[in-house]
Formats: C-alpha cells, structure tokens, sequence
C-alpha cells in the first residue's frame, strides 16, 4: 500500500525531532516485512521527563496506515525483545528438525509405510514455517523475497501434508475428502509464492 508518515518528538510543546515524508511525499511500502519505520532518535534530544511521539500515517487504501504494534524504548531494549521472540521461535523450528531426522531414519527402515513419509515432510515443512517466522530470519529474506510469501507457502504445505498423514495413520485411503483437502492446500502454495503485489494507482503515482 501506499503509505506516507511523519514523526514528531517533541519535550513538552517544543519540537525536539522529526523525520519522514508529509503528503504527497509517497513510500511505497510492503506490508508485514519489517516495521514501517525505525526511527533512531539523536541523544541530544533525550532528556529526564514526559515525552510525546506524535506519529501521522497518510495512506490512500482502506486496509493502509498503522499495523501491528509500535514499540519504543532504547535500542538496546528493542533488540532484547527482538532476540527473546527469536529464541522461541528458532527453538522451536530446531525441535521439529530434530524429530525429523527421527522420522528420516524410520522411513529409511520401512521405506513402504507411506505414512512415516508424510510425517516427515509434515515436521520439516513445520520447522521452516516457524523458522520463516522468526524476526532474524524476516531481515535476513527482505532483501531477496517477501518473507510473508514463504510463511504461506510453508503454511500450506505443512496442512496439505498432514491431512496425507492423518489419511495413512489412521487407514483411510480412501477418504476422498482428506486426499482433496491436501491437493487443494498444496494447489494454493503457487499463489501464495508467484501471485503480483498490489501496485500504486494512476492517481497515486501521479501525487507522488
């Protein structure tokens, strides 16, 4: 979407700081990769006492403007949270991959039990999906890929291949409607990976 801010820092009623755009000084900005803006404020204008952070977000789109939480606090602090988020998450996609490799070694063993195959790719696409999550890992991709595109995909892949699994576990092959399921999950991850962003309107680019 499109989307203009503006911050204020200010002590009191004085103005200490501002940074960004004002309309119709457009960014164009790819929602949920990182935060909108980081915003470092210069030590000169941190002081003992209330502070106020005025922020004004201009955005032509009904869905635009703020979303999700605005932190603050020192630098520091914000990278603690940041880092405390990614232990859990990372941990977590470390699990799965540990529990995969014991499937790896007992679908290796018994190479026709369909089911182990499937639990296998279940846990693995699992670990990626919160591996994807982690906020280290959304920096490391936003470079090269919209970091919420793998989220889906890897969100899809690990639904259409537990509905595979819970077919085989359970002995029903059969079950037209669990095997339709996985097909039209995994027939989504297209979608999700290759479907265009939303692009800026005539008028948009034009008061840009």
């Amino acid at each position: 979407f499109l989307l203009c801010f503006h911050i204020d820092f200010l002590r009191g009623t004085r103005k200490v700081f501002e940074e960004g755009g004002t309309k119709p000084a457009f960014h164009l900005v790819i929602p949920a990769v990182i935060p909108v803006a980081t915003v470092l404020l210069p030590p000169a204008s941190l002081s003992l006492g209330a502070h106020v952070l005025a922020i004004r977000v201009f955005a032509r789109t009904d869905h635009g403007g703020i979303r999700g939480h605005v932190r603050a606090g020192s630098a520091a602090e914000l990278l603690r949270m940041d880092r405390r988020i990614d232990r859990y998450l990372l941990g977590t996609a470390l699990i799965l991959l540990g529990l995969s490799f014991y499937q790896f070694f007992f679908w290796i063993r018994r190479p026709q039990a369909r089911e182990q195959l499937y639990l296998l790719l279940f846990v693995v696409t699992l670990s990626c999906f919160f591996l994807v999550w982690a906020p280290s890992m959304r920096l490391l991709l936003s470079p090269w890929v919209h970091w919420y595109r793998l989220f889906i995909a890897f969100g899809l892949l690990t639904s259409g291949f537990f509905c595979y699994a819970y077919r085989h576990i359970f002995g029903m092959e059969g079950n037209r409607f669990l095997a339709g399921m996985g097909v039209f999950f995994h027939a989504l991850v297209p979608f999700g990976l290759f479907l265009p962003e939303s692009k800026p309107s005539a008028e948009d680019e034009e008061a840009s």
